[in-house]
């Protein structure tokens, strides 16, 4: 467990700078710097049904992929990217050390490719000033909200480390779909707020106000208030298809159809429904999106109120 919350820290930190405009978040050759040499860390040493044994190679040091002399990368941006290479690298060290199986390793490398591969395109997006479609948007955010990472990290802790053939199965994969947009919208809207003061267009209730301003008779702040309302009907709805889905796992699950997996699934599904009132109740708790000026004045009134069912 302790690297898995180390993991998650690293997550956060890493996500600041991929979502502050101010910083990376907006600036795409420092971004694909970063993630260049954050995947160093996982391509060298995960080994698929072999030995993962390897060790990152001396050619693989940050200070030789960004470049000392590098002039679109100054001394604050070689100091975050060795920071977050050097943090990965040990906490990654770590998960391996304890035992994460290749199969399971190269699931984590699947999922952190395509959480990096989304987040550098809403940084492409923000340094264009461009705002997606929403389709668009919402197939980005399913894989940058971080689920298919995170719940690799699930099935770790709880010891798990399930075939293909049920990671891939149908319910599953609906489950882990139906998690990953509770999270995405969750997140989005209690992070709005202080993403809108920021000028960070790569929020749901920002595309949605944005592709409805013409159609919308409401003037912008009654619209914006429209839309988070449709967004908590939205959690609401993808709250009630995890609760569905998990019923209908269990079901199966006590019918033995998923065999010698029964328990593990039974196990994945309560840490799943643990995993998001857990994500739901860190929102509402944590000062991570409220405003400078609501920090100090000790005011979190702009926080919504989402029921949850899990």
């Amino acid at each position: 467990m302790p690297a898995a919350v180390k993991l998650m820290v690293w997550f956060f930190v890493f996500d600041n700078f991929m979502d502050n405009p101010a910083h990376m978040g907006a600036d795409m050759r420092a971004t694909q710097l970063l993630v260049d040499v954050v995947m160093t860390v996982f391509r060298n040493t995960v080994a698929v049904g072999g030995d993962p044994s390897g060790i990152i190679k001396s050619g693989d040091d940050p200070e030789i992929i960004v470049g000392t002399n590098d002039e679109e990368c100054d001394d604050y941006g070689r100091a975050i990217i060795r920071v977050l290479w050097e943090s990965a690298r040990d906490w990654w060290e770590e998960m391996r050390q304890l035992g994460m199986s290749p199969r399971q390793q190269y699931r984590f490398l699947s999922a952190v490719e395509r959480y990096l591969d989304a987040s550098m395109k809403q940084v492409a997006f923000r340094q264009l000033r461009h705002v997606p479609s929403v389709d668009t948007y919402k197939e980005l955010r399913h894989q940058s909200a971080g689920w298919y990472v995170s719940s690799v990290i699930l099935e770790f802790v709880w010891g798990l480390d399930p075939p293909d053939e049920i990671v891939e199965h149908p319910l599953l994969s609906a489950l882990n779909v139906a998690a990953s947009s509770h999270i995405m919208l969750v997140n989005d809207i209690f992070s709005f707020p202080k993403e809108l003061l920021a000028g960070d267009i790569m929020n749901l209730v920002a595309v949605l106000t944005w592709h409805n301003l013409g159609r919308s008779q409401h003037s912008v702040e009654a619209l914006v208030q429209e839309t988070v309302s449709q967004l908590l009907g939205l959690v609401r709805e993808a709250d009630e298809e995890c609760v569905l889905l998990m019923e209908t796992i269990r079901a199966t699950v006590q019918g033995g159809q998923l065999g010698k997996e029964a328990a593990a699934m039974e196990k994945y599904v309560q840490g799943v429904s643990d995993w998001l009132s857990g994500c739901l109740q860190w929102h509402r708790i944590s000062r991570r999106y409220v405003n400078d000026d609501d920090n100090n004045n000790n005011n979190n009134n702009h926080h919504p109120s989402i029921s949850i069912g899990i």
